[in-house]
């Protein structure tokens, strides 16, 4: 069994961590059922425990304040930081993709062929090609500029789905993978400081797969593919 310093590790590895981000994560999930504050020596106490220094924690909040995500005050000698209205609102509008626990566009995708790149570009789409794109089923788009393009989903060619999932991203995940495995069993025999240190370290690289489209298009195509695994391992840790 691996220690709870080997999943740290082995998480922070993964990628490099922007640690403002990390902090957002924090505040997000601690602050699911109602917005928390945090004095900035638990916040110390818990980042630096993952092996944050306490420079790089201090200029990440001081940049979270300067953006509009985080607010402070004092009392007694103590900083206490909070999201902004601003800062809530951002992070509930990501709440419901990263702990769902549903596959997001579950009617699936199509790919279409658009005449121009004057498509509504709030409308989700993951481009293939100049002007080839997938899109949600049941996502309404002007038919009079797009054609559906059929399709083997069966044998979708690697050189095709690497023009909207880079072969990077899918290694990513699968490191993270290997990272968080048999962790939602291994977590409960840890103490409470190395249960939220890579409780918070899971969910921070879950969150950056979870806010990405192709995630879900690439869980539609592979059902027990490397992000669908991804994704119930989360879903496990969380209900742990």
């Amino acid at each position: 069994m691996k220690t709870p310093r080997q999943y740290i590790d082995e998480l922070l590895k993964l990628e490099t961590i922007k640690v403002w981000s990390l902090i957002v994560t924090l505040f997000g999930d601690l602050g699911r059922e109602e917005p928390v504050s945090l004095a900035g020596k638990d916040i110390r106490y818990l980042l630096g425990h993952i092996g944050i220094k306490p420079e790089a924690i201090r200029v990440a909040l001081h940049r979270l304040k300067k953006d509009g995500w985080i607010v402070s005050n004092k009392v007694g000698r103590q900083s206490i930081y909070r999201l902004s209205e601003n800062g809530i609102l951002q992070t509930r509008l990501a709440y419901k993709d990263v702990y769902r626990e549903d596959v997001k566009y579950d009617a699936g995708w199509k790919l279409q062929l658009q005449m121009d790149d004057t498509c509504d570009e709030h409308l989700p789409k993951l481009q293939v090609f100049k002007n080839v794109v997938w899109v949600p089923c049941g996502v309404d788009q002007s038919q009079s500029t797009t054609m559906e393009v059929t399709i083997d989903i069966d044998n979708v060619p690697d050189w095709f789905l690497e023009r909207t999932i880079p072969n990077n991203i899918k290694v990513t995940a699968e490191n993270y993978l290997s990272a968080t495995k048999q962790l939602s069993t291994s977590l409960k025999s840890f103490d409470e400081q190395d249960r939220a240190a890579i409780r918070l370290l899971a969910l921070h690289h879950w969150r950056k797969m979870a806010l990405r489209d192709n995630t879900w298009l690439h869980i539609w195509l592979f059902k027990n593919g490397v992000f669908a695994q991804c994704h119930s391992a989360i879903c496990s840790l969380l209900k742990g």
